[in-house]
């Protein structure tokens, strides 16, 4: 079953056929000023990122969101949140989705836009549909498709109905499905929907395979194949149905395992290769059941593993009672959300950054102490990686709930100084939060690439500190090296004081500018890393142990942290540099 999103009034169809719309998308951003414009292009990037890189694709929607709220356009805002339920759900974090695109749709019924009201009652449907809520899936796939017919597009409403078709998949009503994926195909073929007919076709040999009508699902899935490969390149996304079919097919009506292998080999390495989690899990769970028929079981249990790793926890008690909530919530009173209870709570705390400064360190601890607990308790080490995945996961996504609350907090920011202190704090949790993030989405758990990690901490600043009419280029060299925890949270919060610092002080009254930031291993043992601008360098008489800012002075006691030595040049530019030793740290 294929389920399909649709993003009304918001994509742009000039990008959708080009060959790197990322890049498309980056390249045009770096170029538009105007704030409704930009909106519509970071939440167009959003939906791109949202396959394989949700945590780019936030990054895109925090900047989106802020700009909507400026603007006091509730039309934007319902566009952001409509934008956010589709990561969410590709995140596989379905509650998150709901609770998004009912605030879109609360916006969009208090503004009577049947059109998006339409469309966010399909996305309600699909998400429900994934949550094995078949009856409240298929309720709002009729309220959409009802609306539909009155306002969108044949391509829309054949969606709906394709959508339709996957629930009585689901109930088995293999040939009510059949019927409706039919009326689908007649739509997408009425508006030249070549794309769409891939998926829909894919659909119909599934069902066919189902119904043990194997030679009519093989003739469906070579026409779904044909429309994969148009002349406009290869989905490769598509082409994952087919490969899967093919190898059902050899499985299933020719008992060819060698030839289902062939297939479902395909299938598995182009989702690792499209990156994305949820085709991962079906494709290798496919390819452990065919190494286990031909007899290789090794193979067939390491590949069971990897689907448990991917498999979301979305169907369990706790999950479908939240998201029965959500929707009780909604429909009793649509103005009483979370958020206005979380501002409440902030307003009563008169100490909030220096508490919230040390819950972060007592988290550190105590994660450091669970470390340690794990790696004596722990007998298997595939216990021990799971559990610290786990723990890193945990740890990151408390750390993305204190950064939410800090950036709520500034939207009650009274000064200028507040603001600023409040930012510096949230950019401080980010650092930390990144850190952890590349631990529990890399192979080897107990170490990051930091050519990687300055990169996207570069991004996160940049995007905090952009400043209309300042571009800066930034220059970063470490390819060859890969840090462990103990060395990467103190070093990441280094970086992220020291470019903070440039992008505030470095470059006023200029146009343009560069970062430069390298970590290298000498040829004594030491590991150095600088950071250095082009700026107008530092005051004179600049002293590093007696400044009175809190950013320089976390920078010297973590660099004491290291056993390093800090030095710093300037004039013209800024260069500091930290000389430490570190035995952990190693070339690839």
């Amino acid at each position: 079953m294929r389920t399909t999103f649709s993003l009304p009034v918001l994509m742009l169809s000039s990008l959708l056929v080009a060959q790197s719309p990322i890049d498309t998308l980056k390249q045009r951003l770096t170029e538009i000023k105007d704030d409704s414009t930009r909106i519509i292009y970071l939440n167009t990037l959003a939906y791109h990122y949202a396959f394989n890189k949700p945590d780019s694709a936030f990054i895109a929607l925090e900047e989106s969101m802020g700009l909507a709220e400026k603007m006091t356009s509730p039309t934007y805002v319902a566009k952001v949140h409509y934008v956010s339920s589709i990561v969410y759900y590709y995140s596989f974090n379905y509650p998150k989705s709901l609770e998004a695109s009912f605030k879109a749709l609360e916006v969009y019924e208090a503004l009577n836009d049947t059109f998006n009201i339409a469309f966010s009652y399909n996305e309600l449907g699909t998400t429900y549909m994934h949550t094995d809520q078949q009856d409240l899936a298929l309720e709002y796939f009729e309220k959409s498709l009802e609306l539909k017919r009155k306002v969108a597009d044949k391509v829309s409403i054949a969606r709906t109905i394709n959508n339709m078709a996957g629930i009585y998949d689901m109930r088995g009503d293999y040939e009510l499905s059949l019927e409706k994926y039919r009326e689908s195909i007649e739509l997408k073929e009425e508006a030249g929907y070549k794309k769409g007919l891939g998926y829909s076709y894919s659909n119909v040999a599934n069902i066919y395979h189902k119904l043990g009508r194997h030679e009519e699902s093989l003739e469906a899935i070579k026409k779904a194949e044909d429309f994969f490969n148009d002349s406009r390149g290869i989905d490769w996304n598509g082409m994952i149905y087919v490969y899967n079919t093919y190898a059902d097919y050899y499985e299933n009506a020719e008992k060819n395992y060698s030839k289902a292998l062939e297939y479902a080999l395909k299938s598995y390495n182009t989702a690792k290769d499209f990156g994305s989690k949820g085709r991962i899990r079906g494709t290798s769970g496919r390819l452990s059941r065919l190494y286990a028929r031909m007899n290789q079981f090794q193979r067939a249990y390491g590949l069971r593993d990897t689907s448990a790793m991917y498999s979301d926890s979305i169907n369990n008690d706790k999950s479908i009672r939240e998201m029965e909530q959500l929707k009780a919530s909604y429909e009793i009173d649509k103005r009483e959300t979370e958020i206005d209870k979380q501002r409440a709570e902030l307003t009563q705390q008169a100490t909030f950054r220096n508490t919230l400064f040390g819950g972060i360190v007592l988290l550190l601890v105590i994660m450091g102490l669970v470390f340690r607990n794990q790696r004596i308790k722990t007998r298997s080490l595939k216990e021990k990686d799971a559990l610290l995945r786990e723990i890193h996961h945990r740890v990151k996504n408390n750390l993305q709930v204190i950064s939410s609350l800090l950036n709520m907090q500034s939207r009650e920011a009274e000064s200028e100084e507040m603001l600023g202190a409040i930012q510096e704090g949230q950019s401080r949790v980010k650092a930390m939060a990144l850190i952890h993030q590349k631990l529990y989405q890399t192979e080897n758990i107990t170490e990051i690439d930091f050519q990687e990690y300055a990169e996207d901490l570069h991004s996160q600043l940049a995007a905090l500190y952009k400043r209309e009419g300042l571009e800066i280029e930034n220059k970063i060299d470490a390819s060859n090296l890969k840090l462990d925890i103990d060395t990467a949270i103190p070093l990441g919060l280094i970086m992220n004081e020291l470019i903070s610092n440039a992008y505030k002080y470095a470059f006023e009254g200029v146009k343009n500018g560069t970062i430069n930031i390298g970590l290298s291993r000498l040829d004594d043992q030491k590991i150095q890393l600088e950071i250095s601008d082009d700026g107008k360098g530092l005051p004179e008489n600049f002293s590093v142990e007696n400044v009175a800012s809190l950013g320089l002075k976390l920078v010297n006691i973590l660099t004491k942290q290291l056993k390093g030595t800090l030095n710093f040049e300037t004039g013209p530019g800024t260069k500091f540099s930290i000389l430490f030793d570190d035995l952990k740290l190693k070339l690839t």
